[in-house]
């Protein structure tokens, strides 16, 4: 599940290594969407519909949508949140750039998605907020903002890895950190040389951590 202001081409690099994965459009199933809890309800809709044991793996926003599908619908077998803490909190300050100089906001962002963002990365961060556009963008960054999974993480019966870029500014390690504690079968990884969108930035050794949590939970 991608995050705020993305699309589902920001795990490119995932869906090319895992032929039986699934990226879900949350802005295409739930275009009216204002909370977290409204995304995971059409999430679990989507999820009804599979046969046999699943994982779920979400970034930022898409791992807090994880999260509250796991608690609401049926249970993974395990659980990746990728650049996700307890809340999700964003400055008011970007909500007010998205709100009133959204071109600005989309030009200052690739230094906040990545630890160096090259320009094929930047670009393609840039070309996805602009196809998810400022209304939308707006709705999910508050989404984000109002969403906190409080003691409810510790309800949580599955295996739950948190992974954590090493230069993530939008929600650092400590906070990585936090989630995994409060979840009983959490653990906390960082992944080192990545920033907050950490499956498009290191895919390689993402998709080895994926591969290596899935197999063994």
């Amino acid at each position: 599940m991608h995050g705020a202001g993305c699309t589902p081409d920001v795990f490119a690099a995932q869906l090319a290594a895992f032929p039986d994965a699934l990226a879900p459009d949350l802005h295409a199933l739930a275009p009216d969407a204002a909370t977290v809890a409204e995304y995971a309800e059409v999430l679990n809709a989507v999820l009804a519909d599979i046969v046999g044991p699943f994982a779920l793996v979400g970034s930022s926003m898409g791992a807090a949508v994880a999260l509250e599908a796991a608690l609401t619908g049926p249970t993974p077998s395990a659980l990746i949140a990728i650049g996700c803490g307890p809340k999700l909190r964003v400055a008011p300050q970007i909500l007010a750039a998205i709100e009133n100089d959204f071109e600005g906001f989309v030009a200052t962002m690739p230094p906040a998605f990545f630890a160096a963002p090259t320009p094929a990365l930047a670009g393609e961060a840039v070309r996805q907020l602009r196809a998810v556009g400022q209304t939308r963008t707006l709705a999910d960054f508050r989404a984000c903002d109002i969403w906190d999974i409080g003691d409810r993480a510790s309800t949580l019966a599955l295996q739950a890895l948190v992974l954590t870029g090493e230069h993530d500014l939008l929600t650092p390690a400590r906070f990585g950190q936090s989630l995994a504690n409060r979840i009983p079968g959490g653990e906390m990884r960082i992944l080192t040389d990545a920033g907050h969108l950490a499956m498009a930035e290191r895919p390689a050794e993402t998709n080895d951590a994926l591969r290596a949590f899935v197999v063994t939970s």
